[in-house]
């Protein structure tokens, strides 16, 4: 219901605009956060455009990396050949097991990624097609011209593997093939890097996205929590009480009552405030009071945050107490 709204689609990892308004957005600014379930952002997964708009359309913004620490995932990447223009070598990095990189069929090839700036590697994953390397080389290099080696085998296999790495940095990381495994070429469905504990994800964590003006006005925001295990949030229940503070303003005239919220969640929180839900009771009875109109409910705030939100209703609905406002937080509730 909201006109212009940013939104996440989960199957794809995809950021859009939509804008339902017959007004052209101009140089509106998408952003998305990406927080631990501690509340720490990564700003290494901190993602941004700015756009245009059209009225009555919708806007792609930018792809999230998927519920995996892989700093790999759609960066620039080379190989020595291509052997079918539709298996070209970014299919190796953009995080489809559906589709691959395939060479040409004489030997020694190579592909490598651009992480874009030095790294520190912990773990690369390679996922070999039946083509596979059986003895190849794993690299890295801070300029593409000198490389180091971090890994050799003369024993590859079909399938998956995962090479824990230690003490390497570089920019690049790249799969030399000395010797095939088949009379064909070499064939890598996926390759995955990982860096540090520090940009890891959380088994579950938060997605903040926000959609301003050129001018910096929020237009839009939304939030979501994802898992790196598919349908799996049960680390929301570990979440600590957070040090949520309210203070509340009402207004009376004629027949209608305002209330103002405002809301803090403390820096110095133990936790972000999730799904915070406000309602609005009658202090005598206790009774919830209904219908009440917010211009916003079950939100999500994190350490740090403030937000304001009204309520209103028909001063009718009042018994003989006074309206009250209380804000309930899901990880207030006992697990």
């Amino acid at each position: 219901c909201e006109p212009v709204h940013i939104q996440y689609n989960p199957d794809n990892h995809s950021v859009k605009i939509i804008n339902t308004t017959l007004n052209k957005l101009t140089g509106v600014k998408a952003e998305a956060k990406i927080f631990t379930l501690d509340g720490r952002e990564i700003p290494g997964r901190r993602e941004s455009s700015v756009l245009n708009v059209e009225a009555d359309t919708l806007a792609y913004c930018f792809t999230l990396a998927p519920p995996v620490d892989d700093i790999a995932f759609r960066k620039p990447v080379f190989a020595s050949s291509v052997h079918v223009p539709s298996r070209e070598p970014d299919k190796a990095v953009d995080g489809n097991d559906g589709s691959r990189w395939e060479s040409n069929y004489d030997s020694q090839h190579w592909i490598y990624v651009d992480l874009l700036k030095k790294i520190s590697i912990s773990k690369v994953r390679l996922h070999w097609e039946s083509a596979f390397a059986k003895t190849y080389k794993l690299q890295v290099s801070s300029d593409k011209n000198s490389w180091s080696d971090i890994f050799y085998t003369a024993e590859g296999k079909p399938g998956m593997i995962d090479i824990p790495v230690s003490s390497a940095e570089g920019r690049f990381v790249r799969v030399y093939c000395i010797e095939k495994g088949t009379s064909y070429g070499i064939s890598l469905i996926s390759m995955q890097v990982f860096g540090s504990a520090a940009d890891s994800l959380s088994d579950v964590h938060f997605i903040k996205l926000t959609l301003s003006d050129k001018n910096g006005k929020l237009l839009s925001d939304n939030f979501y929590w994802r898992g790196t295990k598919h349908l799996d949030y049960r680390g929301i229940n570990s979440l600590p009480s957070p040090d949520l503070k309210t203070s509340v303003q009402t207004v009376m005239k004629n027949d209608s009552v305002r209330m103002t919220v405002k809301l803090t969640n403390a820096a110095t929180s133990p936790a972000v405030a999730l799904a915070v839900r406000i309602v609005v009771k009658d202090s005598a009875t206790g009774e919830q009071i209904l219908p009440v109109i917010f211009s916003d409910n079950y939100f999500t705030m994190m350490k740090g945050e403030t937000k304001e939100i009204t309520a209103e209703f028909a001063k009718s609905s009042l018994g003989k107490g006074n309206p009250v406002i209380v804000a309930e937080p899901y990880n207030s509730f006992p697990n």
